[in-house]
């Protein structure tokens, strides 16, 4: 682990980079975006002191973060804290869980959906309740199936499917300023998951 500070306007990481450590910020802001086909960029968030960065399960982050103000930050070696999944199996689940949760959460807008493919059944061409089921209902059952399993490599690889699939939809009609993400944030920041000691 070690402590690096950067300049304001300057990059932590870029998207497509190889994705070779997770951070935590320490102080500072750090805005997060993504680049569009035609070079705009599209920001999809800001993250502040004791937030994480940086944490994906491909090899190359999805995103770009990039210091607004100076910011430090810890930066952890990737490997490390997979290697960490391993040796402290109820961080893993305890992860899984709060996957779950998010899980629940993406059922609720399913139940939403439902309910604009009932007042709108058709956009231009498309017929809303079959986008519904080619982009958001395997996904979403194969999530599912993954937290059953308390598998983690096969939940990153469903949230990975869904999270493009939507994008691809949203871009396909002239969306594409609509852009889902994959977390990069704990959502429990007041909670601690290291196993205690006996």
């Amino acid at each position: 682990m070690r402590t690096i500070t950067i300049e304001p306007h300057c990059p932590v990481f870029d998207e497509a980079d190889p994705a070779e450590y997770v951070y935590t910020i320490t102080a500072g802001t750090v805005k997060i975006y993504k680049l569009l086909g035609d070079g705009r960029r599209q920001i999809t968030g800001f993250l502040f002191a004791e937030d994480f960065l940086g944490l994906t399960h491909n090899e190359a982050y999805a995103y770009s973060a990039e210091a607004l103000v100076p910011t430090r930050l810890c930066r952890f070696p990737r490997r490390r804290l997979e290697a960490l999944l391993v040796e402290i199996p109820h961080l893993e689940q305890r992860l899984l869980a709060m996957a779950s949760h998010e899980l629940a959460a993406a059922q609720d807008q399913m139940v939403l959906l439902d309910d604009v493919a009932e007042i709108l059944p058709k956009y231009r061409d498309l017929s809303i309740p079959d986008m519904i089921t080619s982009t958001v209902r395997e996904p979403l059952a194969a999530l599912n199936r993954a937290i059953q399993a308390k598998d983690s490599n096969q939940f990153s690889e469903a949230y990975g499917r869904l999270t493009a699939s939507c994008n691809t939809c949203h871009q396909s009609y002239d969306r594409a300023a609509i852009v889902i993400r994959l977390p990069t944030v704990n959502s429990f920041p007041d909670q601690d998951f290291r196993p205690t000691t006996k």
